[in-house]
């Protein structure tokens, strides 16, 4: 580990000279290693400035800015990349540059299944060479907190913040045993979710984690709320319903998200996640009638919510509560009586809706009001122009 200079905070030494800022000081861009750092492990899988200790990632190679004193490393020949060094093989860090063999691009790294990754030159080098990190057990003999297995990690509880032992067949299984992930060294995105690379030139970020279903977060670290939601007889289901997400404000309009949902074969029930806040869930059928699922005053994060829908969900149209000629009053004359519904009717009546509006029957000091807010009844599910569906699909 590396200490930024005037502070507490400590960062991994294979984050010094990656050209991202970690310190304050900005002293881990300027780091230049003694002779005796020079000579171990994680400096030798950098590139080492000609007359100077101090080594930049072989990424900087070539970017046409200089980092060395003696901008040697902008030239064209840099043989610690291109001379094969066993001990370095198949360890890990890539410190060749490409060579085409046989059509294909090779380094020191590809093509590694039949190198042992225990071996002499790896073990307890202080990376996990090995997935399961065989490789660094039995490295902490000395330490006085060890009294671990030849099978077993040493590591720190997540739940009580102190050593434990952690057998080696939960090392890297996609689920995080130990403070810190440190059990999950291969993979920076959690709970299953797949490390991609991006294109560096594009955004500063190495990596982007492609998140299982129920996850989301820059690492796949937060569950999603999930709702699950139940129909009971007297509703009409297809192969997909439309769930209608709205999240409410204050002072500004309302914002709407909508996504479709299929609903398998014989089965009267979804399950739906979802990753931002929402005060109001509604459920639309291929038959244009809306339901409300979920309506809550404050949204909690990462929850299950339970949702049995039945007939009475149903939010009506004004044409069910309204007689002719009211409905087709002008709308600013018309809202203004939107409270009544809800005030005359039974407590069931939990919604109702218009051409423009969708209102809610809310409870506000024991009285029950409409709380209505406008909703698009026409939009166009056509992927922003992009749909290619026929005949009417959406």
């Amino acid at each position: 580990m590396y200490q930024c200079f005037g502070s507490s905070k400590c960062i991994s030494i294979y984050r010094l000279n990656d050209g991202i800022r970690d310190c304050y000081h900005e002293d881990d861009e300027n780091f230049v290693a003694t002779v005796e750092q020079s000579l171990s492990k994680p400096f030798r899988n950098c590139y080492k400035c000609q007359n100077s200790n101090k080594c930049i990632n072989h990424y900087f190679l070539n970017d046409g800015v200089s980092q060395c004193p003696q901008q040697d490393d902008e030239t064209n020949d840099h043989s610690v990349i291109k001379h094969v060094s066993f001990q370095t093989i198949c360890d890990g860090f890539t410190e060749l540059w490409p060579v085409t063999i046989e059509g294909r691009e090779e380094t020191d790294e590809t093509q590694c299944e039949q190198w042992p990754c225990n071996n002499v030159y790896t073990q307890c080098n202080g990376i996990w060479n090995c997935l399961n990190g065989a490789d660094e057990l039995n490295c902490n003999t000395t330490s006085p907190q060890s009294n671990c297995t030849s099978h077993q990690h040493l590591c720190v509880s997540p739940i009580t913040n102190k050593f434990m032992c952690l057998p080696i067949e939960q090392a890297n299984d996609d689920s995080i045993g130990c403070l810190g992930a440190t059990d999950e060294p291969r993979n920076p995105c959690h709970n299953r979710g797949k490390c991609m690379p991006v294109d560096e030139n594009i955004a500063s970020d190495k990596f982007t984690c492609i998140c299982p279903e129920g996850f989301s977060g820059d690492t796949c670290q937060i569950n999603d709320t999930k709702i699950v939601v139940s129909f009971e007889k007297g509703i009409t289901l297809s192969q997909s319903i439309t769930v209608h997400f709205i999240q409410a404000f204050k002072y500004k309009f309302h914002e709407r998200s909508t996504i479709f949902k299929k609903i398998l074969v014989d089965q009267n029930s979804a399950t739906i996640y979802w990753s931002y806040p929402f005060a109001v869930m509604l459920i639309e059928t291929s038959e244009s009638t809306y339901y409300l699922a979920v309506a809550q005053e404050t949204y909690v994060e990462s929850t299950t919510v339970m949702s049995t829908i039945n007939p009475s969900h149903r939010c009506a149209h004004i044409n069910e509560l309204f007689n002719e000629t009211f409905v087709k009053s002008h709308i600013l004359h018309r809202i203004k009586y939107y409270h009544t519904p809800c005030q005359n009717s039974s407590p069931r009546l939990f919604c109702f809706y218009d051409d423009i509006h969708i209102c809610l029957c809310t409870s506000f000091e024991q009285q029950r009001l409409a709380n209505c807010f406008e909703f698009d009844h026409h939009m166009k599910h056509d992927c922003i122009g992009q749909n290619t569906c026929e005949n009417g699909a959406k």
